[in-house]
């Protein structure tokens, strides 16, 4: 049986346990259009050489998270992908708009920077209890924490509350608006220059 788990600041963290030989570490997640990647990007490239100890997230590898599975095992993988197609069949497609920044834990001691999320922010959190309920019906552990839609920019070794303080000019900037059409299930392959993330299967949104 599979294991998965989900959280806020680096999804490994709470998935520590060697991976089996078997498994494939797991999630699933809603991408972002070119165009709003690339004005993402755009962040690093106006700050980056102002914040030290600042691990970026590669613009490739911007996404929205909808559920963090951790280690599943192929087995099970094959019945998740079954059970998400299931899950996912008639979710209607909407209208995402990325705009502003913000900081997990709170400003005042940022970790995570991330950009959120102003238009389509109920119909992701349907297609998160959606993907949440098929990894519940083929036994995924999955954690129990309340969805926030966003893209991760940057990681921090230790909290900067002047990362913030250079970041809040682009607190209310819009980054990009596009047609949501589809769910990806990735897998991520962890390295030392960073995960690197390949779609194991997709569902159009009708």
């Amino acid at each position: 049986m599979g294991t998965g788990c989900r959280g806020w600041d680096r999804p490994e963290k709470f998935c520590e346990r060697k991976p089996l030989l078997t498994a494939v570490r797991t999630f699933a997640a809603l991408p972002i259009s070119p165009e709003a990647a690339q004005a993402l990007a755009g962040v690093r490239a106006r700050w980056g050489r102002d914040l030290p100890m600042v691990r970026w997230v590669a613009p490739a590898n911007y996404h929205i998270t909808l559920q963090f599975f951790g280690d599943v095992e192929q087995p099970v993988l094959a019945e998740l992908r079954s059970a998400l197609g299931e899950s996912l069949a008639g979710a209607a497609a909407f209208t995402v708009e990325l705009a502003g920044l913000g900081a997990f834990p709170s400003p005042a001691a940022p970790r995570v920077l991330w950009a959120g999320c102003r238009q389509g922010s109920r119909e992701l959190a349907d297609l998160a209890r959606r993907v949440a309920e098929a990894g519940a019906s083929v036994g995924l552990s999955l954690q129990d924490r309340r969805f926030h839609p966003h893209v991760t920019l940057a990681r921090l070794r230790r909290p900067q509350p002047e990362a913030w303080t250079r970041l809040a000019a682009a607190a209310e900037q819009v980054w990009g608006r596009w047609p949501a059409a589809q769910v990806n299930l990735y897998s991520s392959r962890l390295t030392p220059q960073g995960p690197i993330y390949k779609i194991i299967d997709r569902w159009p949104l009708s």
